[in-house]
């Protein structure tokens, strides 16, 4: 089982080791930061949510909204993915100092 993995971004600290790669493993580097613009290339990639994936959100928004039509309640399902993968953007900006904390 995977457990969840939680970095606060507002933390001068750097991520857990489970959310950075161990040192000399496989070469990768030992400096965590080094990986921030693959993770930001990675969040870019699933800013936009599949048609499945708008699905099973509908699904939890459909108990919110009974009366709001299956093309709305899949646009909001998509919109609230959107809204959180901008925030984990934000978060990555953070760790990579490009905001301004």
């Amino acid at each position: 089982m995977t457990r969840a993995l939680r970095h606060d971004p507002r933390s001068n600290r750097p991520p857990a080791p489970s959310l950075r790669p161990s040192p000399g493993q496989d070469g990768v580097e030992a400096d965590w930061r080094a990986c921030l613009p693959q993770l930001m290339a990675v969040i870019a990639a699933l800013h936009e949510p599949s048609p499945a994936m708008m699905e099973a959100g509908a699904e939890i928004v459909r108990y919110v909204g009974a009366e709001e039509s299956e093309e709305g309640h899949r646009s909001d399902a998509a919109n609230i993915w959107r809204f959180m993968i901008e925030a984990l953007r934000h978060d990555a900006a953070v760790l990579q100092g490009q905001i301004a904390r």
